[in-house]
């Protein structure tokens, strides 16, 4: 996916058999980074992912949690994505992120919108292990 703009992305965001409240921006801070946020506010969560590379190539990611909930610890973790199809998992690898977060601390979610993500999750896990 290429971000030709800012903006909120529509997702519908269910933990635990419940639609909860959530806001998820995308914006392209310069050519070259990609910023995707998503906040859960009801579970104090949020979760920031910076995509540095250029199209064509693998992308350096950052992720940061922000977070005050005592079943999660905030933290900072950075990786490279190589590409995948020729296609730039920015907001699959984000999104993706964001339901391992929540299932890690005893939630089950998932994410409207994600269609591709389920297909491509067993594809993503298997390259980050061979990492």
């Amino acid at each position: 996916m290429v971000v030709r703009r800012s903006g909120r992305v529509r997702l519908r965001i269910v933990v635990d058999d419940r639609l909860v409240r959530s806001l998820t921006h995308v914006r392209r801070a310069t050519p070259n980074v990609v910023v995707w946020e998503s906040i859960v506010p009801e579970l104090d969560i949020d979760l920031r992912s910076a995509y540095t590379g250029r199209r064509g190539a693998a992308a350096r990611v950052e992720h940061l949690v922000l977070t005050s909930a005592a079943d999660i610890e905030p933290a900072a973790e950075r990786a490279v994505l190589p590409l995948f199809d020729d296609v730039r998992r920015d907001p699959f690898d984000h999104l993706l992120r964001l339901v391992e977060l929540l299932e890690g601390s005893g939630h089950r979610a998932q994410i409207s919108q994600l269609g591709r993500v389920e297909r491509l999750r067993e594809a993503i896990r298997l390259q980050r292990s061979m990492g």
